[in-house]
């Protein structure tokens, strides 16, 4: 929280030092960017080579206000992601649910470097949310009687993080851009799992023998990281 009061106080006090200064020729308070990830789109377009690296970028959406007097402004980065994923030939019948959210804020700066090329950078607060649900069940026949083991499973990784941005882009028209860009984060996740375990035990000539047995168990452990994230991943911008 310390750390986002500091952000959005720095951001106020760049944009305001920008709105001191000596009005521009068109009066524009600010210019936007909206930008979506496009790797497949433009693979097919410009024909990329299908064996490129993988996209480790988690931003599916990035829009920013930049001042056009200094350069400064403020940027956003937003992405979800879902995975259902059920393993039908395991005869613990497994099946995971995970959901993915990431954001990120930060102050920055743009400067055009050439008619066609924009250079950026910044520094950003991130964050990270998983939900991560798993089932299985298991059934031993043992003859004259039946084990039956239920798993469920649910984990939820928080994380915060910050560190810096280096953006590039290539203006195709003076609205239409395509970028890219670098970041080295620092992360730290708290993982909390907790893990509850059912066990039927039916006996089919005896009932008096049948028993169910409960147990659970948790688990809370901190996970820091440095991640440097490599210019793989191609955004589509509109600027306005």
């Amino acid at each position: 929280m310390i750390r986002k009061l500091a952000l959005t106080a720095m951001a106020a006090l760049y944009i305001f030092n920008c709105h001191a200064q000596d009005e521009v020729p068109d009066g524009k308070m600010f210019n936007y960017y909206v930008g979506v990830q496009a790797n497949q789109l433009l693979k097919e377009i410009i024909n990329l080579n299908s064996s490129s690296a993988a996209i480790e970028n988690p931003y599916l959406i990035i829009a920013s206000a930049y001042s056009p007097k200094c350069g400064w402004g403020i940027n956003t980065g937003f992405g979800f992601s879902y995975q259902d994923i059920s393993d039908q030939l395991a005869p613990s019948d497994h099946e995971s649910k995970i959901n993915n959210s990431f954001y990120r804020v930060g102050i920055g700066r743009k400067v055009m470097i050439s008619k066609k090329f924009e250079v950026g950078y910044g520094f950003d607060y991130t964050g990270n949310y998983q939900y991560d649900q798993t089932f299985s069940n298991s059934v031993t026949n043992l003859g004259n009687s039946q084990d039956s083991t239920i798993s469920t499973s649910v984990s939820k990784t928080t994380t915060t993080g910050y560190g810096l941005q280096v953006t590039l882009g290539f203006h195709i028209t003076e609205k239409i851009i395509i970028s890219t860009e670098a970041t080295y984060y620092y992360t730290k996740s708290a993982v909390k799992t907790n893990v509850i375990l059912t066990d039927y035990f039916t006996d089919f000539f005896n009932p008096s023998n049948d028993a169910t047995t409960l147990s659970s168990s948790n688990s809370s452990t901190i996970v820091k990281n440095y991640t440097f994230t490599l210019p793989v991943a191609l955004f589509l911008v509109i600027k306005f």
